[in-house]
C-alpha cells in the first residue's frame, strides 16, 4: 500500500520538471539529473510491478545524481537520454519491446548528445517532455492500452512540452542563476537585466558581465566578438570632451529631467526629448509588411515623423486582408504617441546609452545650447565607437586605424573638428567598448541607408591598414548581425571601404 501510494504521488513531479525543468537542472545538474532518473525508472518498472518501479526509480536517481555530480554536462545528458528512452518506448514500445528498446536507445544518444553540446536549446524541452511522460506512464499502469492510451500518451506530450517552452523561459529568470532562455532584447523590454551601456562588458545574450578579454562567455557560451578594449597599455581616460557629459544611469530618470543634453537629430536645434515608437504597415493584396521604428528627438519632431508615418499608414495600409483589420489600430497609435510628450525615459536613456551616445539630464530645455554640438551628433558618436570597437578587435591601438577613424568622421561629419574626434578616440579606446550593444541600438534609431553608412564606416577603419583580419571579419559579422543586415552586406561594406567614392549623406540616416 505504501509503495502504491509512494508511486502514485510521483506524478506530482510533473509540476518542478514541466515549470522549472531547465532551472532546477542548470542550477544544480544533480537535481535534474536525480528527477530524471527517477522518472525513467518509474517508466521502465511500473509494467512490471509498483515495487520494481520504485527500486528502479530509487537506483537510477541514485546513479544520475552520482553522474551530475562528477560533471554539470553529464548531468544535461543523461534528463536528455532519459527523455530520448521513454519516448521511443512509448512510440514503438507497442510493437514489439525490441523495438521500443531500440527507439528509446536511439534517442537517447540523440537527446543526449543535444543536452550536451546545446543545453539552453534542448533542456526546456527535455524536461517538459519528461514530466509528461511520467504522466503517461503512470496511466499506463492502470490502462488496458490501445488507441486509448496511445491518444494520452501523445496529448501528454504535447501539452507538456507546449507548457514547458510557454513557462520556462520566464522561470529561468529566477534569481539571475543560470543562463537566460529569453533574448536579450526581450529581457531588455520586461527590465530583467541590469540596465547598461556600451562601456560595460557584458555579455550580448545573457547580460551577464564577462571578461572582455575572453572569446566566450563563461555563464552561457556565446560569442564575445562585439567586446573589445582597452586597448594594450591604453591610459585611463581623462576630462570629458567638451559637451559631452558622462554617461547617465540608464534605471536612474531624475524626475524634474525634460530633455537631455544631445542636439535632436532631425531638427539640430533643440534637445533631445523623448523615444518614441511608431509602426508602419504596406498592405500587399495576399501580405503585408509590419515595422516598427524607434525615434529620437525633441518632440516637435517626433511628432512630425509620428504623424507622417500615420499619413503613409492611411494610403498603404489598407490593401491586404489582414492589414484592413490592423490598420486602423496603427494609425490611432502613431496619432496617439505622437501626440504625447512623455519627455525622458528608461527607454530614451537606454535607446542613447545602447547606440554610444554620452548625455546628462536637463532640468530646464532653455539651458541647451546647440552651438556646441557638431551636425548629426547622435549618429556621430554611435559611429565613433564601432570604430574604435574595430580598431580594437586586435587588443591595441593602431595609428593607422584610429587615423581613419578620424578622417574618414570628418568626411561625414565636416563641422566637427579632427581635435574633438581625436580626444573622443582616445577616451573610448581607454575602456571598454561593446560594439554589439552599439550596433544593435544604432539599428533601432536609424533607416536602412544609415544602418549601410555604420557597417561602411566600421569597415572603412578594418581596411585601414590594408587587411581585414579574422578577428575584425568576426566583429563586423556580430555588427552587421545586430544592425539587421545579411553577410551580403559585410563583403559590400569591405569593398566600399576601400572605394574613393563618396560618402553616403548623413542626413538620410535617421
Amino acid at each position: 500500500m505504501v509503495v502504491d501510494q509512494i508511486v502514485g504521488l510521483s506524478t506530482y513531479l510533473v509540476l518542478p520538471l514541466v515549470v522549472f525543468g531547465y532551472w532546477l537542472t542548470m542550477y544544480d545538474a544533480r537535481i535534474g539529473g536525480a528527477l530524471a532518473g527517477w522518472t525513467l525508472g518509474v517508466g521502465v518498472g511500473l509494467p512490471t510491478s509498483n515495487a520494481v518501479a520504485l527500486g528502479a526509480g530509487v537506483a537510477l536517481a541514485g546513479v544520475f545524481a552520482a553522474v551530475a555530480h562528477h560533471e554539470a554536462r553529464f548531468g544535461w545528458a543523461v534528463v536528455g537520454g532519459a527523455t530520448g528512452v521513454l519516448l521511443g518506448g512509448f512510440a514503438l514500445g507497442g510493437v514489439t519491446t525490441v523495438a521500443g528498446a531500440g527507439a528509446g536507445l536511439a534517442l537517447a544518444v540523440v537527446l543526449g548528445a543535444l543536452a550536451w553540446k546545446f543545453p539552453r536549446g534542448t533542456l526546456p524541452l527535455a524536461t517538459g517532455v519528461l514530466g509528461a511522460l511520467l504522466v503517461a506512464a503512470v496511466f499506463a499502469a492502470g490502462s488496458d492500452g490501445g488507441g486509448t492510451l496511445t491518444n494520452v500518451a501523445t496529448t501528454a506530450v504535447v501539452l507538456g512540452g507546449f507548457v514547458a517552452l510557454m513557462l520556462q523561459p520566464w522561470t529561468a529568470e529566477l534569481g539571475d542563476t543560470v543562463p537566460p532562455l529569453l533574448p536579450l532584447r526581450v529581457r531588455n523590454w520586461f527590465d530583467l537585466v541590469p540596465a547598461g551601456g556600451v562601456d560595460d562588458a557584458v555579455c550580448p545574450t545573457c547580460g551577464e558581465a564577462v571578461d572582455p578579454n575572453a572569446p566566450y562567455c563563461g555563464n552561457c557560451d556565446a560569442s564575445l566578438a562585439g567586446i573589445v578594449g582597452p586597448a594594450d597599455g591604453a591610459a585611463a581616460a581623462g576630462s570629458a570632451v567638451d559637451g559631452a557629459g558622462a554617461t547617465s544611469t540608464v534605471t536612474d530618470v531624475p524626475d524634474d529631467a525634460v530633455a537631455v543634453d544631445v542636439p535632436c537629430p532631425e531638427c539640430g536645434d533643440r534637445p533631445i526629448q523623448e523615444a518614441s515608437t511608431g509602426v508602419g504597415l504596406v498592405g500587399m493584396l495576399l501580405a503585408y509588411r509590419w515595422s516598427s521604428r524607434t525615434v529620437v528627438g525633441c518632440h516637435q519632431c517626433n511628432r512630425s515623423r509620428l504623424w507622417g508615418l500615420a499619413g503613409k499608414n492611411l494610403l498603404l495600409g489598407w490593401w491586404s486582408i489582414v492589414s484592413v483589420f490592423a490598420n486602423p489600430f496603427t494609425i490611432l497609435w502613431n496619432l496617439g504617441r505622437g501626440s504625447i510628450n512623455r519627455g525622458p525615459s528608461t527607454k530614451l536613456a537606454r535607446t542613447l546609452a545602447e547606440s554610444g551616445v554620452d548625455f546628462q539630464y536637463l532640468a530646464d530645455a532653455s539651458e541647451f545650447d546647440a552651438s556646441e554640438y557638431a551636425e548629426h551628433e547622435l549618429l556621430k558618436r554611435g559611429l565613433l565607437r564601432l570604430g574604435v570597437a574595430v580598431m580594437l578587435a586586435d587588443g591595441r591601438a593602431d595609428p593607422t586605424e584610429a587615423a581613419a577613424i578620424r578622417d574618414n568622421a570628418l568626411e561625414l561629419f565636416p563641422d566637427a573638428t579632427a581635435g574633438d574626434l581625436e580626444a573622443r578616440v582616445q577616451e573610448y579606446a581607454s575602456g571598454t567598448t561593446n560594439a554589439a550593444t552599439v550596433a544593435d541600438g544604432l539599428s533601432e534609431t536609424l533607416t536602412s541607408d544609415g544602418r549601410k553608412l555604420a557597417l561602411r564606416f566600421a569597415a572603412q577603419v578594418a581596411v585601414a591598414d590594408g587587411d581585414v583580419d579574422d578577428a575584425e571579419a568576426e566583429l563586423l559579422s556580430t555588427v552587421a548581425d545586430a544592425l539587421d543586415l545579411d553577410d551580403g552586406a559585410v563583403q559590400a561594406a569591405i569593398g566600399s571601404g576601400v572605394s574613393t567614392e563618396a560618402a553616403p549623406d548623413p542626413s538620410a540616416a535617421m
